[in-house]
This record gives structure tokens, sequence and C-alpha cells, in this order.
């Protein structure tokens, strides 16, 4: 038997396609599997959060909590009994309570973050009409509370931050060891909307009426258009759409709430201008 050592062809273990095609589809498929992996994380680490006790929450945000400067006041009595009355409106957990903070800032904003804290600024005070407006502004904050959003937005913050540490090589960051990110939480548009909802029937429980809520919304998208290049701190954090708008008007035929009613004027001395 004649013994033969054939030789492969030449190229016999070189692709088809281009070695870039392949690095390109590589790099591709790994984004995409991360970001359906970061997805479904977050979602599940917003259910998860919702389910954290109240009382854990606060422990959360107690050392991030700002100590009041303000001296206490008629308008600030005034406001906290406001926050207070809206809360009793809102069919709260009796687990959960709403701590009331003041701004004296002329910044127009007004937020709720970790552990039931809801901040008001002066500056939004002065840019409503009346009690009904600033009231519905409340009645929406606390109703963030109530479905836990706050700690859900953290949740998802986590599971992101995470994500992007192990696709950038970094440390991984805690978010709650920056207080500046409780001040800013975004929220989508599901809990925006459960918030509107939340916050129209908490103002009907109130005041026998939604009056002034559609007017506060309108204000703000006005106030949108004009300082668009500047946009409200309200604004970056409460997103405005005209269905949102038109939305208040559905959820008043849908649930029998009046749209209108004896609108409530501030006391002398609660706005600045």
């Amino acid at each position: 038997m004649q013994y033969e050592n054939p030789q492969p062809q030449e190229g016999i273990n070189v692709g088809k396609r281009s070695p870039l095609i392949d690095f390109f589809v590589l790099v591709v498929g790994t984004f995409v599997a991360i970001a359906i992996i970061t997805f479904v994380l977050s979602l599940l680490a917003g259910y998860i959060a919702k389910h954290i006790p109240f009382s854990v929450e606060q422990s959360f945000s107690a050392p991030f909590e700002e100590v009041d400067t303000y001296q206490e006041t008629e308008k600030t009595i005034y406001l906290a009994n406001l926050v207070k009355k809206i809360a009793t409106c809102s069919d709260l957990p009796k687990e959960i309570t709403i701590k009331f903070h003041y701004q004296p800032s002329d910044t127009v904003n007004a937020f709720a973050t970790l552990g039931g804290n809801i901040l008001i600024f002066q500056g939004l005070i002065d840019e409503v009409d009346n009690e009904n407006q600033l009231a519905m502004i409340i009645a929406h904050e606390i109703a963030h509370v109530k479905n836990r959003h706050p700690i859900q937005a953290i949740g998802r913050a986590v599971v992101l931050g995470i994500s992007l540490s192990l696709i950038f090589n970094n440390t991984p960051s805690n978010p709650l060891q920056n207080s500046g990110l409780l001040t800013v939480l975004s929220f989508n548009r599901s809990m925006e909307s459960q918030a509107d909802e939340d916050g129209l029937s908490a103002l009907q429980r109130c005041y026998g009426h939604i009056q002034g809520a559609q007017a506060v919304f309108e204000k703000f998208e006005k106030m949108q258009l004009k300082q668009h290049n500047q946009p409200l701190p309200f604004l970056s954090t409460h997103p405005l759409n005209a269905d949102r708008i038109a939305s208040i008007q559905h959820l008043a035929e849908q649930n029998h709430w009046s749209l209108t009613g004896k609108i409530s004027q501030f006391p002398d001395g609660i706005k600045l201008k």
C-alpha cells in the first residue's frame, strides 16, 4: 500500500464572510442580549420594590432627608394642613405616611421621593392660581407615594446602574448614596397616568369636584411652550402631552366626577407674586 499525505486546500479554515462582519454581529448580539436582560430585570426589580415594606423604604430615605430650615409660619402651617387634608382623601394604606417639606426657593417644582416625602417649592406656589390647582399637584404627588412609584424607580435605577457598570467595566454605584438622585426620580407614562387618576379621585373626595385640575396642566403646558429652551424642573420629571390633559375629561365622565365647583382661593401671604 502506498502512503499518501495530501495537503489541505488553501484557506479551508477561513470563513466566507469578512471577520469584521462576524465581529459586528457578535458585538450587536451581545448588546441586544444585555438590553433584553436589563429590561426584564428592571421590570422584575420594579415589581419586587413595590412589595418592600414601607417601613424599610423609610429607613432607606432617612439618611438623605433634609432638615427643614424654614421657620414655622402661617404659610407653612396652611400648606402642611393642606397636604394632610389631601392625604386623608387619598385612601392611603395604613402603613404609609406623608412628610411635607417646604422650600422657599423660586424654583418651579414639587415632587415625591422615597419614604413618603413631598417637597413643594415657593416658585410653584407662585405659578398656580388657587388652592384647587395646588391641591391637584399635591394629590398627584401623594398618589405616586401611594402606588410606591419612587421605590420602583429607584429599583430600576439600580438595575440600570449595574448593567452600565458591566458594559463599561466600572465599579457599580449605589444610587441610594446619591441624594441628588432622590430629587429627580422620573416615572414612566403608566405611573403618571395612575397618579393622575388617583390624584383626581382624591380631589373629588376633598372638594366634591375636580375643577382646577385640568387648568393647572394646561397652565404648565403653556409654560413649557414658552420656555422650551429652559424647561421647568417640574416638567422634566412630569412630562405633559395633549392626550394626558384630555384624559382628565374622560376620567371625569367615566367616574361621574364634577368638572365644576367652588374654587378655594389662597389665604393672604401664601403667594409671593
